[in-house]
């Protein structure tokens, strides 16, 4: 009888976590380690993220504010739910983490559920060193099961703005 109920539990076991992963969006056919640049737009499966803009600000303490621009969208069945300090950062040229400021003045807000077929814009502002050569913007989006994607950003880009 015990052997009847184990059974039936690992076969119950399977159907539900089986049922969860097909909801996911997949990677397949991309290049999991691809370096993207401003204006490109990073795609998989049915969720894009493109970086659509930077621009520097001071803070009154003095502090230099890198504020990234981005587009999110999901052209999926099921809704995406993002969380900014759990899946984006920033990465200088030393590799240390930039701090978010949450009280920088940015547009729009990507904590947020996407729907699907929806797209969502908004603004991160990171604490930076702006004497550093460069930084990666990555987005994390490990718990839907993808890969990095990252965005490099250079001084030139920083010129250009």
């Amino acid at each position: 009888m015990k052997r009847y109920v184990y059974i039936s539990a690992l076969l119950l076991a399977i159907m539900l976590f089986s049922g969860c992963s097909a909801n996911l969006p997949t990677n397949e056919g991309v290049r999991v380690y691809e370096i993207y640049s401003i204006g490109e737009r990073a795609e998989y499966g049915s969720f894009a993220l493109t970086v659509r803009g930077i621009r520097t600000e001071y803070t009154r303490e003095n502090e230099v504010l890198l504020i990234i621009d981005c587009l999110v969208e999901n052209s999926g069945t099921h809704e995406i739910a993002l969380s900014v300090p759990a899946m984006f950062a920033l990465f200088d040229s030393n590799h240390h983490s930039a701090d978010i400021s949450l009280l920088a003045d940015t547009k729009g807000d990507l904590n947020a559920v996407i729907a699907p077929g929806r797209k969502i814009a908004g603004e991160i502002a990171f604490i930076i060193d702006k004497e550093l050569p460069g930084w990666d913007f990555v987005f994390a989006p490990r718990s839907f099961g993808l890969n990095e994607i990252v965005f490099r950003i250079n001084e030139t880009d920083l010129q250009a703005r």
